[in-house]
Formats: C-alpha cells, sequence, structure tokens
C-alpha cells in the first residue's frame, strides 16, 4: 500500500491522457513513469484535472497510486527516475549496442521519420564502432554483449553485419562475455537460407517485424517506394522460415510489429486471428 492520500497527492507529471471516446464518456491514462494503462470515466479526468482527489472512488484511487499516475506532493519525480536508471545502469551486466549498417530502405511507408539514402558504414565507421565497443565493454564487468541491427533496412547492409559480427564475436569471447544480437527488419529480404545465416553463423536470435494489418490494410501502408505491395512477399519469408525442421522457437524469436492508428484499427484482431 502506498502512503499516498487524496489530502497529500498530486496528478503525475509522467500521466498522459487520450482523448475522450465512446461519446465523450470515456479516456485512457498511461503512465510513461510505470508504463501502466488504465481507463477511467470522463468525471474522473475532470476530477484528476482539477486535484479534487477527494472525489475519487477509494479502489481506483488506490488503482492510480499504484500506477503512479497520482503521487504524493512532496514526490521529486524526475529525481527518482534518474536515480532508478543509475541504479538500472550499474547493476546491468549487459551492454546493448545499436548499429545501423545501412541507411537505406526499399519501403517508402507513409508514416516513416528517417530520410533513406544509399549510403553504407564503410570500413573506417566500422573500425571506429568496433573500437567503441571494445571500450564500453572495459568500463566494467559485463556477462553479455548485445548488438541490435537497425536501419534503415539492416539486411540492405548485409555484408557489414556479416563482418562485424565475426568480430564482435571475438571481442565477446576476448572478454568472457556471451554474445547474441537482435534485428528489426521489414522481412522482405529476410529469406529462409539469410534467416539461418544469421541465428547460426551470426548468432542473431530475435528477429522483429512489422505487418500493420492484414493484407489489404498493410499494403496500403508499407509499401515499397515503386508502390509495390510486400505482405504476402513477407508472409511467404515468414512461414518456409517457421516451416523448416531447423527453426526452433525455443532458441529463436520472430515477433510481430504492428503500427496502429486511426487508418488500420480495425484489422488489428483479424490480423492477430490471421497469424
Amino acid at each position: 500500500m502506498l502512503d499516498v492520500y487524496p489530502s497529500n497527492c498530486k496528478l503525475s507529471h509522467y500521466a498522459i491522457f487520450t482523448d475522450s471516446f465512446n461519446k465523450g464518456k470515456f479516456r485512457l491514462v498511461y503512465s510513461t513513469f510505470s508504463t501502466t494503462l488504465l481507463l477511467i470515466k470522463e468525471t474522473v479526468y475532470t476530477q484528476l484535472m482539477n486535484n479534487k482527489f477527494n472525489s475519487i472512488d477509494s479502489e481506483l484511487f488506490e488503482q492510480l497510486t499504484q500506477a503512479k499516475i497520482i503521487v504524493r506532493n512532496d514526490k521529486n519525480e524526475l529525481l527518482e527516475v534518474i536515480s532508478e536508471n543509475k541504479k538500472a545502469i550499474a547493476e546491468n551486466t549487459s551492454l546493448f549496442q545499436v548499429i545501423a549498417p545501412s541507411a537505406n530502405c526499399q519501403l517508402g511507408c507513409g508514416y516513416c521519420g528517417q530520410v533513406h539514402s544509399k549510403d553504407q558504414m564503410d570500413q573506417e565507421i566500422n573500425q571506429k564502432v568496433l573500437s567503441r565497443i571494445k571500450t564500453n565493454l572495459n568500463k566494467k564487468e559485463y556477462k553479455n554483449l548485445h548488438i541490435g541491427w537497425f536501419g534503415g533496412e539492416p539486411l540492405m547492409g548485409v555484408k557489414n553485419i556479416r563482418s562485424m559480427s565475426d568480430a564482435l564475436i571475438q571481442i565477446a569471447k576476448k572478454k568472457n562475455c556471451s554474445y547474441s544480437g537482435k534485428m528489426v527488419t521489414n522481412g522482405l529480404s529476410l529469406k529462409k537460407a539469410i534467416f539461418y545465416e544469421m541465428v547460426e553463423e551470426y548468432k542473431v536470435n530475435n528477429f522483429e517485424i512489422t505487418l500493420d494489418g492484414t493484407k489489404d490494410y498493410h499494403d496500403n501502408r508499407r509499401y515499397t517506394k515503386l508502390f509495390k505491395k510486400t505482405f504476402d512477399l513477407i508472409v511467404k519469408n515468414l512461414k518456409e522460415i517457421t516451416a523448416d525442421e531447423r527453426f526452433d522457437k525455443n532458441k529463436y524469436k520472430i515477433n510481430i510489429r504492428c503500427n496502429v492508428d486511426r487508418t488500420n484499427y480495425e484489422s488489428v484482431h483479424d490480423l492477430i486471428d490471421y497469424l
């Protein structure tokens, strides 16, 4: 039970509210501090915004305090966030580094905030990145080195992934660290042969692939720069990978991501059923 009462509390600086919905009856409130999402009535939203905490039902008040949407008046939330982060960094024994081997991507998604170019990491940049990771590994006793391959589309820089993975595996070995990788990819170039090369030779065991709904919805959002559809090709790759006798769900993880907004939310449940 948190030491928070209606007489000594305030609305958290880290509480975010949606617009009202269902004819103005409800809102969602999300705490970026506790990463908790709650459904509340519009009347409760009004009470929160006007600091009328005494008017909130006691059971709901406790939920809101547990979620850190309501906090003590004397709480310095910023200092607490900083303190928690510093503690997590000090206790963490895994070094996670993100590498973008290519700035290019085949897709021309309308909501993408990145500017794509044909630039790739050259040998000089590769060596600087490897040197930086060596330096970071020497800062404390790490047990794991974990690399996130990002982009653009990382598989458009697959040569860099190959050469750098070999070097990174050796760096981790010399430091007595385990090594693993993950990849955020659009899935277009993730052919079965590439997938098993990545997992078996370069220890990339976690993949995140975006499908923005079922076929029609996805193809209206995630198309190539030449406006070609992509859903069927991505799904074909996934089916071939998971149907292969080498696929081991205890060793390899494929997460399907979905960007949801008002243009595709109606397809989300159908996508889940389809998968």
